[in-house]
C-alpha cells in the first residue's frame, strides 16, 4: 500500500468519525420535529402538543390524550371529549360550549375564562382545576368533583347539580342564589367572596357582616336587602338596583352612586374610596384632594382635570385611565398600575412612586424635571410630548432633537438651553425665557409664544 493510499484511508476514517454522529443527530432532530407525528397521530395522542386556537368544533375526541396540551382560545364547541385525559391541559379562553366532557379527567386543568355553556361534565374530575371567570351556565355538573377547584367569579346560572355533585358549600350557596332559591333569607356572616351574582334576584336578604369581597353584583336586584357591616372591597355595583329600602354603609352607597351616573365636578375631597371597584367611573373635574383611593380599581376611569393633590393612590389599578390635565401634586402612587394611562398635561410635581409603580419611563422623567428641576440635564432626543412643565428650570439643558410637541412650558426658564431641531409644534411657551437658547431648526408650528423672551435681535422661526 502506497503512502498515498494510507493517507486517503486515514481521511476516510476521519470522515466517518465526524460525519456519522452528525448525520445521526440531524436525522434524530428531524424525527423529533416531524417524524413523531407519523407514529403518533394527533388526535388522539396529543399530550404536550401546542394547539392554540385550533378549530375542532364537533369532532369526536372521546378517550383522547390531551394532557398538558395547550388549547388556549381553541374552538371545541360541541366536541366529544368524554373520558378524555385532560390533566393540566390549558383551555384558557377556549370555547367548550355544549361539549361532552362526561367522565373526563380535568385535574389541574386551566379553564380560566373558558366558555362551558351547556357543557356536559357529569362525573368529570375537576380537582384542582382553575375555573376563574369561566362560564358554566346551563352546564350539567351532576356527579362532578369540584371540591378543590378554583371557582372565583364562575357563572353558575342554570347549571345542573345534585347531591352527587362534590361542590364546596360556599359555591353551592352561590349556585342557589343565582338560581333563585327563595328559601334563602338569612346570610349574616356568610362567605360569598368573589361570587358571580350578576343579574341575580337578591331582594330582602339579610347580608349583614357577610364577606362580599369581590362579589359581582352587576345588574343584581338588592332592593330591601341589608348589607350593613358587610365587607365589600372591590365588589361590583355597576347597574345594580338599589333604593331607599336597601341598607348599605355610606361608603358603598357612594360607590354605587358614582357608577350609576356620569356626573362631573364632584366634590369628593378627603373621601374614603379605598378598595372600591370604580372601573370606567367618571371623575372628570372632580375634587379628590386628599382622597383615599388606595387599592381602588380605576381601570379606564375618566379622571381628566381631576384635583388629586395629596391623594392616596397606593396600589391602585389605573390601567388605561385618563388623567389628562389632572393635578397629582404630592399624590402617592406607590405600587400603582398606570400601564397605558394618559398623563398628558398632568401636574406630576412631588408625585410619590416606587419601583413597584408601573408607569412609562417618559412620565418618570417628567416627574423628576418638575420636582427637582432640569437645569443642565441631558434630554437630547427624549420624548416629553404633552408634558406639563410650567415654571420649570431648564437652563442650559440639552433638548436637541427632543419631542416637545404639545408641552406646556408656560413661564419656564430655558436660558442657554440647546433646542436644536426640537419639535415644539402645538407647545405653549407663554412668557417662557429663551434668551441665549440655541433655536436652530426648531419646529414652532402652532406654538403659543405670547410674551416669550428672546435674545436681542432674535425672532421665532429664525
Amino acid at each position: 500500500m502506497t503512502l498515498y493510499d494510507a493517507e486517503r484511508r486515514s481521511q476516510f476514517w476521519i470522515f466517518l468519525v465526524i460525519a456519522v454522529p452528525l448525520l445521526t443527530l440531524v436525522a434524530w432532530s428531524f424525527f423529533v420535529t416531524n417524524g413523531w407525528g407519523l407514529l403518533n397521530r394527533c388526535p388522539p395522542d396529543c399530550a404536550d402538543a401546542v394547539l392554540t386556537g385550533v378549530d375542532w368544533r364537533g369532532r369526536d375526541l372521546s378517550g383522547a390524550n390531551l394532557s398538558a396540551a395547550n388549547l388556549a382560545a381553541a374552538n371545541l364547541a360541541e366536541t366529544n371529549l368524554s373520558g378524555a385525559d385532560l390533566y393540566f391541559t390549558n383551555f384558557e379562553d377556549a370555547d367548550l360550549s355544549r361539549a361532552d366532557l362526561t367522565g373526563a379527567g380535568l385535574r389541574a386543568a386551566n379553564l380560566q375564562s373558558t366558555n362551558l355553556t351547556g357543557a356536559v361534565l357529569r362525573n368529570a374530575d375537576l380537582g384542582g382545576a382553575r375555573l376563574q371567570n369561566a362560564i358554566l351556565a346551563d352546564a350539567d355538573l351532576r356527579g362532578a368533583l369540584l371540591t378543590t377547584a378554583t371557582l372565583t367569579r364562575v357563572d353558575l346560572r342554570g347549571a345542573l347539580i345534585d347531591d352527587s355533585t362534590q361542590l364546596p358549600e360556599r359555591w353551592r350557596l352561590v349556585w342557589a342564589l343565582v338560581n333563585q332559591d327563595s328559601s334563602i333569607v338569612d346570610l349574616r356572616n356568610a362567605d360569598l367572596r368573589e361570587a358571580d351574582l350578576r343579574e341575580a334576584d337578591l331582594r330582602n336578604l339579610d347580608l349583614r357582616n357577610a364577606d362580599l369581597t369581590g362579589v359581582n353584583f352587576a345588574a343584581a336586584d338588592l332592593r330591601g336587602s341589608d348589607l350593613r357591616g358587610a365587607i365589600l372591597d372591590r365588589a361590583v355595583f355597576s347597574g345594580a338596583l338599589l333604593d331607599d329600602t336597601t341598607q348599605l354603609d355610606d361608603k358603598w352607597r357612594l360607590v354605587w352612586q358614582i357608577l350609576a351616573g356620569a356626573q362631573t365636578n364632584r366634590q369628593l375631597a378627603d373621601v374614603d374610596l379605598a378598595d372600591a371597584f370604580l372601573r370606567e367611573a367618571v371623575f372628570q373635574g372632580a375634587d379628590l384632594t386628599g382622597a383615599d383611593l388606595s387599592a381602588a380599581v380605576l381601570i379606564e376611569a375618566d379622571l381628566r382635570r381631576a384635583q388629586l393633590t395629596d391623594a392616596d393612590l397606593r396600589n391602585a389599578d389605573l390601567a388605561g385611565a385618563s388623567l389628562r390635565g389632572a393635578d397629582l401634586t404630592n399624590a402617592d402612587l406607590s405600587g400603582a398600575n398606570l400601564q397605558g394611562a394618559d398623563l398628558s398635561l398632568a401636574n406630576l410635581r412631588g408625585v410619590i412612586w416606587d419601583g413597584d409603580t408601573t408607569v412609562a419611563t417618559k412620565w418618570r422623567t417628567v416627574r423628576q424635571i418638575v420636582t427637582d428641576g432640569g437645569a443642565d440635564a441631558n434630554l437630547s432626543g427624549r420624548n416629553l410630548s404633552y408634558a406639563k412643565l410650567i415654571s420649570v428650570d431648564l437652563t442650559d439643558a440639552d433638548l436637541s432633537n427632543a419631542d416637545l410637541q404639545g408641552v406646556d412650558l408656560t413661564d419656564a426658564d430655558l436660558r442657554g438651553a440647546n433646542l436644536t431641531n426640537a419639535k415644539l409644534n402645538d407647545a405653549t411657551l407663554t412668557r417662557a425665557d429663551l434668551r441665549n437658547a440655541i433655536l436652530t431648526g426648531v419646529n414652532w408650528n402652532r406654538a403659543e409664544v405670547d410674551g416669550v423672551l428672546l435674545s436681542d435681535g432674535e425672532n421665532i422661526g429664525d
